[in-house]
């Protein structure tokens, strides 16, 4: 897409993926100039002329413009919004994602979950959780080249992700948890221990809410943490 500055396709792209609220959109837009022969007289005048109240309109103006950006898009960074789930499996999204974006550093430690990305395409950075115990997904965060820099250089990481409760916080808000057959696999007993390790206040209430199981399950599951001798991530 040519004759847009690249703060302009950023608007642009924030907008699509739902990081920028319509009705600031529109007066960000209206303020704009030079656009015309980058979106087509027929584009620019309903977004100048759309009601941004209205969702369903929203959504066409939407499709619209992500329509017209993917003619030049050479990875899907510009889709995924700041703060992201990707699944793991199903639709392939994530193999989409990641046929770009490469691991370069892994935080390592007790924050096994953790790492940074940067995609060879865009040369985007996102700090990654991938989660596979409970939610089985890829939980994202777009990243300053600032934020990336300090990683790499200092091994300054940001808070966003540091605590497994607040990964699987994170997946409670974005996703939905996976159902288990077996009452206790070792992948939920293995959580409780961790959480646990993290904050040894954390109610039971509030595992069974991450976990999305009752509060009694929590009960046999912290019996069988206290009483097992293996752990695995």
């Amino acid at each position: 897409m040519g004759l847009l500055t690249a703060s302009q396709l950023e608007r642009l792209r924030a907008f699509v993926r739902g990081d920028l609220e319509p009705l600031a959109f529109e007066r960000w837009f209206l303020g704009e100039h030079g656009m015309v022969g980058a979106l087509g007289e027929d584009l620019h005048w309903d977004l100048t002329c759309a009601d941004y109240r209205d969702g369903s309109e929203v959504r066409r103006l939407r499709q619209l413009l992500k329509d017209l950006i993917n003619n030049d898009a050479s990875c899907e960074c510009w889709m995924r919004r700041d703060h992201d789930v990707i699944p793991m499996g199903g639709d392939g999204q994530d193999e989409r994602f990641f046929a770009t974006v490469d691991r370069i550093d892994d935080h390592g430690g007790r924050q096994w979950w953790l790492y940074l990305s940067r995609c060879n395409a865009c040369e985007q950075h996102w700090l990654v959780a991938q989660e596979e115990r409970i939610y089985d997904d890829f939980f994202i965060r777009r990243l300053s080249s600032g934020e990336a820099e300090a990683i790499v250089a200092d091994g300054l990481w940001p808070s966003t992700f540091q605590t497994y409760e607040d990964v699987l916080a994170t997946g409670l808000a974005m996703s939905q948890p996976c159902s288990f057959f077996d009452p206790l696999p070792g992948s939920l007993v293995w959580t409780v221990e961790d959480l646990l390790k993290e904050n040894p206040g954390i109610t039971e209430a509030r595992i069974a809410e991450l976990l999305g199981i009752e509060p009694g399950h929590v009960t046999a599951l912290r019996n069988a943490a206290n009483s097992s001798s293996s752990r695995g991530p």
